[in-house]
């Protein structure tokens, strides 16, 4: 599997969590629509930001956590 695949296989779970956050531009009203801690989510982003690198979508979030 190259690297790229990989990625793209690690990010799919998160996907509903990313369509969402891109909605609401918001870390703790996501959490809230999807029905899971705010830690949760601030989680998920920070456990994927290396893999993805940097993005106007992980300050956004930093910002709005």
């Amino acid at each position: 599997m190259d690297i790229e695949h990989k990625q793209l296989v690690q990010l799919l779970p998160l996907l509903p969590l990313l369509a969402e956050l891109g909605r609401t531009e918001h870390v703790t009203e996501t959490a809230e629509l999807l029905g899971v801690p705010q830690s949760t989510v601030s989680r998920a982003l920070a456990g994927q930001a290396p893999s993805s690198g940097p993005s106007s979508l992980s300050v956004k979030a930093a910002e709005s956590g």
